[in-house]
């Protein structure tokens, strides 16, 4: 048992090797310590973890503070209020959105056509009828900029025209080809066999030489039904054109999904919803923080938190109400949406300074966790209520008061593990 009793030196950070401590502050070596005193602290170990998980979970809500709070002051890098989103004005003809930091204000765009791939289209056939193929082999070549590619299947006598028109199109799909070949129905009911290039642009043309048999003319997969094109367009007045819909601009940092021919407008706004995601996610970790600094003092641990973080948001609760914030009676915060979604909208710097700026309110609570998390914790505790009292004095005797009194002076004492 007395293997099982360590000394330890309690630290903001937890309870750390006796190695570890200020090798200036007086010591007791284990084997010197009275084995019954020992004894009684091992008994009460749950003196202990009572004690560490408080400030673990302490801990865990300054934390998640700290987060939240850092996301919303406006002299960090990687602020809420510095993300930025793009608007267009007609999402049915064109989006965008950023790929870097983004260095339009607003941009004019028309688009004139998209960019399509090519189709080609075989006549319609009766499933289950034989419409004249040559039996044997058959076989054709299809000619693209990447080279060409000689697709052959074998016709029996008594193959349907769904079987014929199949198996050609698993022939095409397994020669990967930047093409894919798929079997339509029409309303009619009768089916006939599209190819249709996998990508946009001028460079995805193809065409089809037959070699033997007579697939290719019997069935005319050969025609073109739709032509493959660039995409053209104006940013600003200046023709611009893209082998996809999918446009990235790089010196804007923008990227442009082109979605029907027509005019709309992209203009730079701030990420309203993350903004307003960000403040939740802020006001829940100080409710989180608040109650439970709370329930703490209804209980063994008379705290100064609680009081320390009431007062700071009771100081700036009129600033706060401006933008839709209100404190509750129990100092908790709620969100008024409307006034806050409004003022996001009309005065987003009002937000920005009240919570964002130097000496926001965010800037104040992180403080205040950041001072929590490296503090230690007698600055804002004080354990009178708890209901184990053993501990050391200098001289190696078992004192029936309070073991934090020996932690505020910073002595070191036993814990049983």
């Amino acid at each position: 048992m007395i293997n099982s009793i360590i000394q330890t030196y309690y630290s903001p950070v937890g309870f750390k090797d006796l190695n570890k401590a200020d090798k200036s502050r007086p010591t007791q070596k284990v084997n010197t310590v009275d084995h019954k005193a020992l004894y009684s602290i091992y008994l009460n170990k749950s003196w202990k973890k009572e004690i560490t998980g408080y400030v673990h979970s302490l801990y865990h809500h300054m934390a998640h503070l700290k987060d939240s709070s850092s996301e919303l002051m406006g002299d960090v890098e990687d602020s809420v209020f510095s993300l930025k989103e793009i608007v267009s004005s007609n999402q049915e003809v064109l989006e965008g959105e950023f790929i870097g930091n983004g260095n339009i204000h607003k941009a004019d765009i028309e688009i004139i056509e998209l960019a399509m791939p090519q189709q080609n289209r075989s006549k319609p056939f009766v499933r289950r009828q034989f419409n004249g193929f040559e039996e044997g082999l058959n076989s054709f070549t299809i000619h693209t900029d990447a080279g060409d590619t000689q697709i052959k299947a074998f016709i029996r006598f008594n193959q349907t025209n769904e079987q014929v028109l199949k198996s050609f199109s698993q022939k095409i799909n397994q020669a990967q080809m930047h093409i894919q070949a798929h079997i339509q129905t029409n309303k009619d009911g009768n089916i006939c066999m599209e190819l249709t290039s996998k990508h946009t642009g001028n460079h995805q043309r193809f065409t089809i030489e037959e070699q033997t048999g007579n697939f290719v003319s019997q069935s005319g997969i050969n025609a073109i039904t739709q032509k493959c094109r660039n995409a053209v367009f104006k940013i600003n007045g200046e023709e611009e054109t893209s082998s996809s819909n999918q446009v990235s601009k790089e010196e804007q940092d923008i990227y442009i999904n082109l979605k029907a021919p027509g005019k709309a407008s992209l203009s730079v706004v701030h990420d309203f919803k993350e903004i307003y995601h960000t403040i939740e996610t802020f006001i829940q970790d100080y409710n989180d923080a608040l109650q439970f600094t709370g329930e703490q003092d209804d209980s063994q641990h008379i705290s100064g938190f609680t009081h320390l973080l009431h007062k700071t948001i009771e100081h700036e609760a009129p600033h706060l109400r401006q933008i839709g914030i209100m404190q509750q009676e129990d100092g908790t915060l709620a969100i008024e949406q409307e006034t806050l979604t409004s003022i996001l909208q009309k005065n987003i710097s009002a937000v920005k300074n009240i919570l964002g700026g130097v000496r926001g309110v965010a800037a104040k609570i992180y403080d205040i966790a950041q001072d929590i998390s490296s503090e230690p914790m007698v600055k804002y505790m004080d354990f009178r209520n708890l209901k184990y009292n053993y501990s050391y004095n200098y001289a190696n005797i078992l004192q029936h008061k309070n073991p934090f009194q020996l932690i505020e002076s910073g002595l070191l004492v036993d814990i049983a593990i």
